[in-house]
């Protein structure tokens, strides 16, 4: 952890922390009044996935920097909208963070009503980082690789299932291309964040998953998933 904190992602969040500050304090008075209070940052998803990692950590660096509490709440449902909407609809005076993914841009085009405008009702501050998706199967599997899961799979449609911690998430975009090009029946399970997958999987309730190598290899190392 400690070097996480201090290399790459260090950076990433001295950046973060660099455009937030020019977000939300466009002039000398208003640098010195923000923040006035504790500051929340949203995460549309349950605790303990690769999102909440990166969230405390930012969560940390900003509670150092402006003496102040800043405190990390989760809001996970309806593939990150539920948490997207509550930033939408908080006081527009950067007291309220939202930390989303790749969810949050496809949402638009993979739901027919949305609680909020994308483009308007948002002020776009980073990118914080980019994260590394796996592919991982319950421990018992009967497939060591995807050669071999595209074979039973084949050879068993219908009788696979995959989890996914939100629907538009990269990890279900994943799942859903690896479907279509090998023309494959693997039904999907939609879940409120990847901890939930993980413990489902390694529960053997779930067959395979893809998701953040954050979240997985913690569960890879321990023998909990293959």
């Amino acid at each position: 952890m400690q070097s996480l904190v201090h290399g790459p992602l260090h950076r990433s969040l001295l950046l973060a922390l660099v455009s937030f500050l020019i977000a939300v304090a466009p002039g000398p008075t208003a640098a010195q009044e923000f923040p006035s209070g504790p500051v929340r940052i949203v995460v549309p998803f349950s605790p303990g996935g690769a999102t909440d990692t990166v969230a405390r950590l930012v969560a940390d660096q900003l509670q150092t920097l402006w003496k102040q509490p800043v405190l990390v709440e989760h809001k996970p449902g309806a593939g990150t909208t539920i948490g997207a909407d509550f930033v939408a609809k908080s006081a527009p005076n950067g007291h309220v963070i939202g930390l989303v993914n790749s969810a949050f841009p496809l949402n638009p085009f993979l739901r027919k009503k949305m609680p909020y405008d994308t483009q308007k009702d948002f002020r776009a501050v980073t990118q914080i980082g980019s994260i590394h998706s796996a592919l991982a199967a319950r421990p018992d599997a009967p497939y060591n690789n995807v050669r071999e899961l595209v074979a039973y799979a084949r050879a068993h449609p219908g009788v696979l299932n995959y989890g996914l911690s939100a629907v538009g998430s990269l990890g279900h975009l994943t799942m859903e291309m690896l479907k279509r090009q090998e023309k494959l029946d693997i039904v999907n399970v939609p879940f409120k964040g990847g901890s939930q997958v993980m413990t489902e999987m390694a529960a053997g309730r779930i067959d395979i998953a893809s998701d953040s190598f954050t979240v997985m290899l913690p569960h890879i190392a321990a023998g909990r998933l293959a």
